[in-house]
């Protein structure tokens, strides 16, 4: 019996080393970090799952998106999202929601965008997204999903 619970014990343990060994591997690094030939930022720390992200939030930062979960949000890592700000788009229950989304897929999904924060608004929404402008090829993704009618506008208090 004693032996079994080390055995178990033991291979809870490798398969821990192992996760954390190939993390790297499975997920990109920390993206808030300045990109090559990009200015380091001034120093503002937001606790993170991930770390301490540190950047300006006065200055628009560059960051490489890494999924879309749904037609106001996309990942930028593991821990990270991002919402787009002051944007309602329908659940993805919905065929409407479903559209929204693959839009924004099309739009943003693993390329460079840039992420505008606005300091009169909170930078994190209550489940913990950072809340931006985004910006990609110098388009105004918030901006154009209301256009395209696939996202409501609505203002933050």
């Amino acid at each position: 019996m004693a032996k079994s619970n080390l055995r178990l014990i033991l291979s809870l343990i490798l398969l821990f080393l192992v996760g954390f060994w190939f993390r790297g591997a499975a997920f990109p690094p920390d993206p808030l970090s300045p990109l090559p030939g990009q200015a380091e930022a001034e120093k503002v720390e937001i606790a993170s799952n991930s770390s301490f992200l540190t950047f300006d939030p006065a200055k628009r930062i560059k960051v490489k998106v890494w999924q879309v979960v749904d037609g106001e949000t996309f990942a930028i890592s593991k821990y990270d999202r991002i919402r787009l700000l002051e944007v309602r788009s329908p659940s993805l229950s919905t065929e409407e929601g479903f559209k929204a989304m693959q839009f924004l897929q099309g739009l943003i999904e693993d390329k460079e965008v840039e992420l505008q924060f606005v300091p009169e608004i909170a930078l994190r929404d209550s489940y913990g997204r950072l809340m931006a402008v985004v910006w990609v090829d110098g388009v105004n993704v918030n901006s154009e999903m209301v256009r395209k009618g696939l996202a409501e506008s609505m203002v933050i208090k």
